[in-house]
């Protein structure tokens, strides 16, 4: 599976973040669209929930809830 073409944008006037991807080869979505609300963002939390929506590789809508969860980089 690859990332073909990916892009990020902030909407609503910097209140969402738009991830939004697109696939090829053996792959369950063939583009996919995670939104996520900066106020997570500006609040310092380590996991931070969104949504998702997208078309699976027979055109069909998905969607669902997202998590992302952040880990501090290892100090060496």
């Amino acid at each position: 599976m690859l990332i073909e073409k990916d892009n990020i944008d902030i909407l609503n006037n910097g209140t969402v973040v738009h991830f939004s991807f697109h696939f090829v080869g053996i792959a369950i979505f063939s583009q996919l669209e995670i939104f996520i609300k900066t106020y997570y963002l500006t609040k310092g939390e380590k996991d931070i929930q969104g949504v998702f929506s997208g078309l699976d590789i027979e055109n069909r809508l998905i969607n669902g809830e997202v998590r992302v969860d952040f880990e501090p980089p290892i100090k060496q």
